[in-house]
């Protein structure tokens, strides 16, 4: 079992359809005069340049609405109170941003206009901006659609920094109407805004499907969802739905592994239902939780021929230095050569289906063994590590060995 890479980059076409739904948004309301835009201006146009600057659109389809870099875009603009220009200055793509004056309280754009005959939400997952404050303060952004509802997000903004702004709009109805989008700014400062847009952020970092075996891990919106079809589904927020959110660190077909600034640092969790929360073993599945967390808080004693390689016993989540990494529920190997042996001898209790994490190993096809039995549950991850499940019971010493070919 192997792990695929995934290509994330833009394809030719998809570039050359963004550049076109972006200059299509760009459009005046009905009766009034449009904005010509001739082939010096299309393309300074932002549109392939977005996710270079912002990572968490790499690898995402998106449609930018407004980016400034027409001098008629601020018609989409309503101002109730201050004032806001484009301003050539400052930019976070293109040439151009919208700076919103300090002390203007809040501005709408008006999505009524930006979208007239485009379906809404459509395949969009997100609609948000890029947003820069040259004082530390806070901006809220609210959609809010013709039947009266609204839906709101909020973040902090540092100084001199751009941050993305997003609304999950993933969830609404496929009858919603947008009526306008508006930026409401707490704190006396000069902001900026760039690059409006929509974008669907839909993605299975591993399977096709929900239904998937043995698991899938789907992102869609705010949120990531690991699913195990009748044994496990875990639900997770992610950094766009609040700062203490997840970030996906690691997703195959043995193991994902998430990371936080929240209450919760690191979390991992295997295909079976084992899962590790800052290191504490929870059990999401049946099968996980017949088997316990013996094994967890009873390691065993693991060795590497020196010539070979050796164990890793100061891996970060390892907490007794003991080459087991308890935040990662896997043994800990770093490999010199081709081939490593490894010596697991269980202490107190037996070893159920143990994980051991090699680093080290050159590419190629992997042959392994334990005790002359054939395993086949092994994966690589993407930094290159390989992973490998022992699917069987260990209650005496037992060496496993790997080969790389």
């Amino acid at each position: 079992m192997r792990q695929k890479g995934f290509n994330l980059g833009l394809s030719a076409p998809l570039i050359a359809l963004s550049l076109v739904i972006a200059l299509g948004g760009c459009t005046r309301t009905p009766g009034s005069k449009s904005p010509r835009a001739d082939f010096e201006t299309a393309s300074r146009l932002p549109s392939m340049q977005v996710a270079k600057v912002d990572p968490t659109l790499k690898g995402q389809r998106y449609s930018v609405l407004l980016n400034f870099e027409l001098s008629a875009d601020d018609a989409f603009i309503r101002v109730p109170r201050g004032k806001v220009q484009i301003d050539p200055a400052v930019a976070q793509t293109g040439q151009a941003s919208l700076r919103i004056g300090a002390g203007t309280p809040e501005i709408e754009v008006k999505l009524s206009s930006l979208l007239v005959g485009r379906a809404f939400p459509a395949n969009w997952t997100l609609l948000g901006g890029s947003l820069r404050a040259d004082k530390a303060c806070s901006a809220t952004l609210t959609l809010e659609l013709a039947d009266g509802t609204s839906h709101s997000q909020s973040m902090l903004l540092r100084p001199r920094e751009w941050v993305s702004l997003w609304l999950d709009i993933s969830s609404l109805p496929a009858a919603a109407s947008p009526a306008l989008l508006r930026i409401a700014i707490d704190g006396r400062s000069d902001v900026w805004l760039d690059d409006v847009l929509l974008t669907d952020n839909d993605h299975f970092y591993v399977g096709q499907s929900t239904t998937d075996e043995p698991w899938s891990i789907h992102r869609r919106g705010y949120g990531v969802v690991v699913n195990s079809p009748g044994k496990f589904r875990v639900a997770l927020d992610t950094v766009l739905a609040r700062p203490g959110g997840f970030v996906v660190d690691e997703a195959g077909p043995l193991r994902a592994r998430f990371s936080s600034n929240g209450e919760v640092g690191e979390l991992t969790i295997y295909h079976d239902g084992r899962s590790y929360w800052d290191g504490q073993f929870r059990a999401l599945s049946p099968r996980a939780k017949s088997e316990g967390a013996g094994a967890h808080e009873s390691p065993a004693e693991i060795a590497v021929p020196e010539a070979m390689g050796r164990v890793d016993r100061r891996s970060p989540g390892d907490a007794n230095n003991d080459g087991y990494n308890e935040s990662r529920g896997a043994y800990q190997i770093i490999a010199s050569a081709p081939r490593v042996d490894v010596l697991l001898t269980p202490q107190s209790l037996p070893l159920t289906r143990p994980i051991i994490e090699i680093s080290g190993l050159p590419d190629g096809s992997v042959l392994v063994t334990l005790e002359g039995r054939l395993v086949e549950t092994f994966a690589r991850t993407r930094q290159g590590n390989l992973l490998v499940e022992l699917p069987f019971k260990i209650d005496r010493p037992a060496t496993l060995n790997v080969r790389v070919n």
